[in-house]
């Protein structure tokens, strides 16, 4: 398998700061596992951004099969 960083950015585009708001992470693959699914995020004012980032592996290897007969 792999193992990588999950990450971005989240801006607060609302007219009010928020607090206790927690990211919830879903792969949507079996392949994929993140770990946690869920993260506490620090207060984001009004306008302003936080960065993410979080451990991810993937396991197994996708086989395709390329027989044409």
């Amino acid at each position: 398998g792999y193992s990588g960083t999950v990450s971005g950015t989240l801006t607060n585009e609302g007219p009010v700061d928020v607090e206790n708001a927690v990211l919830v992470a879903d792969s949507g693959s079996d392949r994929v596992s993140l770990g946690e699914s869920r993260y506490a995020l620090p207060t984001i004012p009004a306008g302003e951004s936080t960065d993410f980032s979080f451990d991810a592996d993937v396991s197994g290897a996708r086989t395709v099969d390329r027989d044409s007969s």
